[in-house]
């Protein structure tokens, strides 16, 4: 992520991988669903210990989890399966996201609006004639810019890079990652919970140490991206303090060829 101008750290929550026997029952069973063997029934160890007893017997309408499991350690340390994943970034903004914090301060323009990219008229050739722009491509090459750090191709563009007194862009706001803004604030993003490991407050114990960590290197503000439509994750995000602080537009979502999504922010204790 560096040469994106990142700094990522990523938290994991893990629990001790399943047996051999289990995770060869389970392969087996996917294995024979490839082939259209019929079978493919298997069942499932209780806890996903690797001595747990079996407690359940799936049918073969049912599909083994998929599973991260890590090898043994060079140490002899035992095999893990890694059940959730979240990353952080300490900057001013996530490449490519049009949304941009506000807090401590602001460092963007506004969203653009229809009106942004309305028809306009053409004079180069002194005759009053015209053509219009494509809303398509304006927006998909503003978003471009943007998210590229560089001066935009509309009003509303980010400003440049700013160098700090040690000539670096510590502090920068225009190139991708948007510096550390005094490291003030973060985003966190790519949170992903197993399937098979859902609704076990897994990303509930992810989010906490994420803040935990922000609030100790001195992170004042956290901030995820969500689609609106994410009815559990907004749910989520709200029961672990954050609130939404702007929100796309239907019109632009639909120009950049995604689902509108929100921005939302936790301001962070200093006990995290």
């Amino acid at each position: 992520m560096t040469p994106l101008g990142m700094r990522v750290s990523t938290y994991a929550a893990t629990c001790r991988a399943p047996s051999d026997a289990q995770l060869a029952m389970e392969n087996a069973a996917v294995d024979a669903r490839e082939e259209n063997a019929g079978g493919g029934a298997w069942t499932r160890g209780g806890g996903g210990g690797a001595d747990a007893s079996t407690t359940t017997t799936e049918t073969e309408t049912e599909t083994p989890p998929t599973r991260c499991v890590t090898p043994e350690s060079s140490r002899g340390g035992a095999r893990t399966e890694v059940v959730g994943t979240l990353d952080v970034h300490v900057g001013a903004r996530l490449p490519g996201e049009l949304l941009e914090g506000k807090l401590p301060s602001p460092t963007g323009a506004p969203l653009p609006t229809e009106e942004d990219f309305a028809p306009f008229d053409d004079d180069d050739d002194g005759g009053g004639g015209g053509g219009s722009a494509d809303p398509f491509a304006v927006a998909v090459a503003a978003a471009a810019a943007f998210a590229n750090g560089g001066d935009g191709v509309l009003p509303w563009a980010p400003p440049a890079a700013e160098e700090d007194g040690d000539g670096d862009m510590d502090t920068g706001r225009g190139y991708a990652g948007g510096g550390a803004l005094n490291g003030e604030r973060a985003y966190l993003f790519n949170v992903c919970v197993a399937p098979h490991r859902r609704r076990q407050n897994i990303a509930s114990r992810l989010l906490r140490a994420a803040h935990r960590g922000l609030s100790d290197a001195g992170v004042k503000y956290a901030y995820v991206h969500v689609e609106l439509g994410n009815v559990p994750a907004m749910r989520l995000y709200a029961r672990e303090g954050y609130a939404v602080e702007t929100e796309e537009s239907e019109w632009l979502a639909g120009k950049l060829g995604r689902s509108p999504r929100a921005l939302m922010v936790k301001t962070l204790s200093d006990d995290g």
